[in-house]
């Protein structure tokens, strides 16, 4: 019986353990905050599920310094390769970096309403919009093919990219955005098939209790 390669291929895609601007729930957007206690040990125990569970022969991850600090833990357990990419960058928030949510909302009131209701028709103060996010977000998805038809590619990312990858990969509209969730320390599991993709695991964090 001949089989098909893409059934062979699974994309785990990860987002980077906790910092202290997560931890403290902020925006950070291209700030580089190192993994803080917690993260470390969120990343350890992802690390420890991957190589048990999948053993990736490929991480790329972000080249954020909480992304590459996962990425050599997973890299480490399985032992495999990983290379830094650009495009798993997470969203430019602009002014609103290092911001908490009301801080926010009271330097852009109006903007900051829109970006839950509209999410796709804003741009953050100075910063992305989500349909550049949604531009990498699916080349993303091309490089993992082009790199590794077969076998599974561990993907270290971050909140915002992660939910593109996600809604690009079940062909659902940036409209649909805020009712993702993604936990530092979290895994998704996306498959190719006939149709694109397919998400067997989203925001998965059984290794984190």
């Amino acid at each position: 019986m001949r089989t098909n390669r893409l059934s062979l291929q699974r994309l785990v895609l990860v987002r980077a353990g906790r910092s202290r601007l997560s931890a403290e729930r902020r925006f950070c957007g291209h700030a580089d905050p190192p993994l803080d206690e917690r993260g470390r040990w969120e990343a350890d125990a992802l690390a420890q599920r991957l190589a048990s569970e999948w053993r990736p022969g490929l991480v790329l991850a972000s080249a954020a310094w909480r992304a590459t600090d996962t990425a050599r833990a997973i890299a480490a357990w399985s032992r495999c390769t990983w290379d830094a990419w650009p495009g798993l960058a997470d969203v430019d928030v602009g002014a609103w970096e290092g911001l908490t949510r009301d801080e926010a909302r009271s330097r852009d009131p109006a903007v900051f309403g829109r970006w839950f209701t509209s999410p796709a028709a804003v741009g953050f103060p100075g910063g992305e919009r989500l349909l550049e996010l949604r531009v990498r977000a699916r080349a993303l998805l091309d490089e993992v093919s082009a790199r590794a038809p077969t076998g599974v590619v561990a993907v270290v990312g971050h909140d915002s990219i992660n939910r593109a990858v996600l809604l690009a990969a079940l062909g659902l509209p940036l409209s649909h955005y805020h009712r993702l969730r993604q936990a530092t320390g979290c895994l998704n599991v996306i498959a190719p098939n006939r149709f694109g993709h397919v998400v067997l695991t989203l925001n998965d964090t059984g290794h984190l209790r």
